[in-house]
């Protein structure tokens, strides 16, 4: 049945709404995961998924001590091998797309929760890094001439 809602019905439900954001409320990383979510990609590039994350492969088994993280990321035959490591309160990040760009002027970019980027041009290893990187949502895009871009998925560091 389909009924109008009456003045009460409204009240009650603004009420729950209320309790419901004291009692239950969103956590601040599914509130930022949502936003990212609807800035998932730009639509003029690929999408490359993450198909390998050493934070989730060796989740629960005794390490050496190491805090770098690998990443790789996939689109086609592109990748993204992504290594993350700490220091001095900040990220750094060294990777490299594979295959090896063909040509020269190469970049790849930056994007962090806040909006802020950055960028770096691809060696001729097709090696890139990036020294301060906040932990948080970040994402990767590949521009190489002559190619669609390609732009990896939200993760967070």
């Amino acid at each position: 049945m389909n009924q109008p809602l009456t003045a009460a019905d409204q009240a009650l439900l603004i009420r729950l709404g209320e309790v419901g954001r004291v009692v239950d409320p969103v956590p601040d990383h599914v509130l930022e995961l949502g936003r990212a979510a609807l800035a998932l990609r730009d639509l003029d590039s690929d999408l490359a998924e993450l198909v390998a994350d050493s934070a989730v492969e060796l989740a629960g088994v005794r390490s050496g001590g190491s805090e770098t993280r690998l990443l790789t990321f996939a689109a086609g035959d592109l990748a993204i091998e992504v290594q993350v490591s700490p220091g001095s309160g900040r990220l750094s990040i060294l990777g490299q797309v594979i295959p090896v760009p063909p040509t020269a002027g190469g970049v790849i970019r930056l994007e962090m929760r806040n909006g802020a980027r950055a960028a770096a041009n691809l060696d001729t290893l097709g090696e890139f890094r990036f020294g301060t990187v906040p932990d948080g949502l970040v994402r990767l895009r590949v521009e190489l001439p002559g190619a669609t871009a390609v732009t990896t998925t939200w993760v967070s560091l």
